[in-house]
């Protein structure tokens, strides 16, 4: 990951990650050098997330720490990205403002799956569209539940911009 050299880098680094993913009654400042707010915020995480609360950045605590911050960061530029004009959670038989557009890339999802499906550009979350949640939960190995939460947009949007940059190959 780092070298050894690099140690200030990966501290830097570090604090960076736990900007996003720490206590944010926390403040750290990404200096590069591991202060007593640095070890702080390591030891609040540790606790939080069930590991040995020991304010050493071990493996585990540091890939914990970096997935906290890529999910975070990753729902923020959804937000960022969507929030306009889409209200999360979407409940079935409602009429949702971005609808069409989940139907449609659900739609080119599953179908990329070889499912075969009958859902509809509407802004209408349909007993199909409830069908097509459940089984892309299913793929995306999810809590079984019939809404459309930002973790569910995350992945399918993800996954579809995939299957688009694979279709253009």
């Amino acid at each position: 990951m780092y070298r050894i050299y690099d140690k200030t880098e990966a501290i830097r680094s570090l604090q960076r990650y736990l900007t996003v993913a720490g206590n944010p009654d926390i403040f750290i400042m990404p200096s590069g050098v591991y202060d007593e707010n640095t070890k702080l915020s390591v030891i609040d995480f540790q606790a939080k997330n069930n590991l040995t609360s020991t304010g050493i950045v071990d493996y585990a605590t540091f890939t914990a720490i970096y997935k906290s911050y890529l999910k975070l960061t990753e729902a923020e530029i959804l937000n960022k990205r969507f929030d306009s004009f889409i209200q999360f959670p979407i409940d079935p038989g409602k009429i949702s403002d971005g609808m069409s557009h989940i139907n449609r890339m659900m739609r080119n999802i599953l179908n990329y799956y070889g499912i075969t499906n009958r859902l509809n550009e509407s802004n209408f979350y349909s007993e199909e569209s409830t069908l097509a949640v459940k089984t892309l939960r299913q793929i995306y190995l999810l809590e079984d539940r019939r809404n459309i939460d930002e973790e569910l947009y995350l992945r399918m949007t993800k996954d579809h911009e995939s299957i688009e940059k694979f279709k253009t190959i």
